[in-house]
C-alpha cells in the first residue's frame, strides 16, 4: 500500500520513525526537487521515508520565484524568520507569479482574497507548489526553534536538579518540568495546505494517508464528511513494535481498505494485530474511514475538482479511503 504523509512536505526523524513502526515508509512529497531538505535523504537511505516529486517541471521558475519572495521578505521584515510574517498574514495566497516585479505586485493586490483557481487555471499547480515550498520553509524554521527550545529546557532542568538545597532557593523544580508545547503546523492555512498538497497527491495516487495534524483531520471531517462519508472508525493506543519488526497496522489496514464491505473488518480486529507484550513507547492513534470512496475520488474532493475517471480509480484493489491520525 502506498502511504503518503499529509499535508506536509517536511517531516522530522522522530515522527518518521514513529510512522514507520505503524505503517512502514511514508511518501513525503516535495514541491521542488532541487530544494529537498538536508535531513530527508538520510531518512530515505534508512528506509523510513520515500521522497517523491510528483510534478518535476518548472523547477527554475519556481526557484526564481521563491528566491525573489525571500529577497522581498528580507527587505520587508515582519518577524525573525524571513517570509514567516507574510506567510502568516496573507491567509495562504501566493504572491509573485507573473513576469515582472511591478506586474506581480499589482496582480497580487488585485487578486487578494480570491479563490486559488481550479484545474483549468494553468498557473494553479505552480502556485500550489510555491505555497508548499513557502510552507515547508516555515515548518522547518518552527521545528528548528522548537528543537532548540527543547534542548534548552532539558539543560535548564538538569541545572535545577544539580543544585543543592533547591527548596531554599528561588528556583522551583516544578516550574521547569513541563514539556515544550509544539504547535500543530496544520492549524495554519489548513484548507490551503490540504488543497495544495492534494494537487501533488492527485498525480501520485496514494492508497492511504497518514497525518500528525488533528487540525487537518478536523477540516476534512467538516468540509468532506458529508460528501465522502468520512468518519471516525477506531481510536486506541498502540505499543510501538521493535525497530526490526514489521509495521504493526498494515495487515489490518490492507484488509480494511480492500474489503468489499468495511463491516467485514470490525475495529475489534485491529486490537488483535497489536502486540500488547511490547514494553516500548505507546502511540495514540485514530483511524478514519471513507467507505466506498476510493482514494482518487477522495483526493479529487479535497482539491475541489472533478477528477478524470482514471484518476478516480487509482491503482490496486483499495475500495475505501483510510486516514490515520497519529499523535506526535
Amino acid at each position: 500500500m502506498n502511504v503518503a504523509y499529509m499535508p506536509f512536505t517536511h517531516i522530522s526523524e522522530s515522527i518518521a520513525r514513529r510512522l514507520y513502526a505503524l505503517v512502514g515508509p511514508v511518501a513525503v512529497y516535495q514541491p521542488i526537487k532541487s530544494r529537498i531538505p538536508e535531513a530527508l535523504p538520510a531518512m530515505a537511505d534508512a528506509g523510513l521515508v520515500e521522497i517523491r516529486t510528483p510534478v518535476p517541471h518548472d523547477e527554475e521558475r519556481l526557484t526564481a520565484a521563491l528566491r525573489e519572495f525571500f529577497n522581498w521578505a528580507q527587505m520587508n521584515p515582519a518577524s525573525s524568520s524571513a517570509g514567516v510574517g507574510y506567510f502568516g498574514a496573507r491567509q495562504g495566497t501566493v504572491p509573485f507569479f507573473d513576469e515582472t516585479v511591478i506586474n506581480r505586485i499589482r496582480t497580487d493586490i488585485q487578486h487578494y482574497g480570491e479563490s486559488d483557481g481550479r484545474s483549468d487555471d494553468p498557473d494553479a499547480l505552480f502556485r500550489a507548489r510555491l505555497f508548499l515550498a513557502l510552507a515547508q520553509d516555515n515548518d522547518m524554521t518552527v521545528h528548528s526553534l522548537q528543537r532548540d527550545l527543547g534542548e534548552f529546557r532539558a539543560m535548564e532542568q538538569a541545572f535545577i536538579e544539580s543544585l543543592e538545597d533547591t527548596d531554599e532557593t528561588s528556583f522551583r523544580r516544578g516550574m521547569v518540568k513541563s514539556g515544550v508545547w509544539e504547535e500543530d503546523a496544520g492549524a495554519r492555512h489548513t484548507l490551503q495546505r490540504l488543497r495544495y498538497w492534494g494537487t501533488l497527491a492527485a498525480v501520485d495516487s496514494p492508497h492511504m494517508m497518514v497525518t500528525t495534524s488533528p487540525a487537518a483531520v478536523d477540516a476534512l471531517l467538516e468540509h468532506l464528511g458529508e460528501t465522502t462519508g468520512l468518519k471516525k472508525w477506531h481510536q486506541c493506543e498502540i505499543p510501538l513494535p521493535e525497530a526490526d519488526s514489521p509495521p504493526a497496522l498494515m495487515p489490518y489496514l490492507n484488509d480494511l481498505a480492500a474489503a468489499t464491505s468495511p463491516e467485514t473488518a470490525e475495529p475489534s480486529e485491529l486490537e488483535r494485530c497489536i502486540d500488547k507484550t511490547t514494553s516500548g513507547p505507546v502511540a495514540p492513534m485514530t483511524l478514519y474511514l471513507a467507505a466506498n470512496c476510493t482514494p482518487g475520488q477522495f483526493i479529487g474532493q479535497m482539491i475541489e475538482i472533478s477528477p478524470r475517471e482514471e484518476e478516480c480509480q487509482g491503482t490496486g484493489p483499495w475500495r475505501h479511503t483510510l486516514i490515520l491520525l497519529v499523535a506526535k
